[in-house]
C-alpha cells in the first residue's frame, strides 16, 4: 500500500470520527435541554402540548384572546392555499 493511501484513510477515518462525536454530543445535549424544558414546563403550571395556562403571576389566558389568535391562524393557513 502507497504512503499516499493510507495517509488518505487515516484522513477519512480521523474525519468521519470527528463528524460521528460532534453528531454524539449534539444528540445528547439536545436531549438533556429537551428534559429540562419539559421538566420545567411541568412544574411551571403550563400544558406541554398546548403552551398555554397559568402564567407567572398566577393569571389565566383570556380565552378571547386564545379565540382571537385561532381564527387569524386558520384564516392564514387558508389564504395560503
Amino acid at each position: 500500500m502507497s504512503p499516499l493511501f493510507s495517509q488518505a484513510l487515516d484522513l477519512v477515518f480521523y474525519g468521519m470520527g470527528t463528524v460521528f462525536v460532534f453528531l454524539s454530543v449534539l444528540v445528547l445535549m439536545t436531549m438533556v435541554m429537551s428534559a429540562l424544558l419539559s421538566n420545567k414546563d411541568s412544574s411551571n403550571g403550563r400544558l406541554a402540548s398546548q403552551g398555554i395556562g397559568v402564567g407567572s403571576e398566577g393569571q389565566s389566558v383570556d380565552p378571547k384572546l386564545i379565540a382571537a389568535i385561532s381564527a387569524a391562524v386558520k384564516r392564514h393557513r387558508h389564504s395560503k392555499q
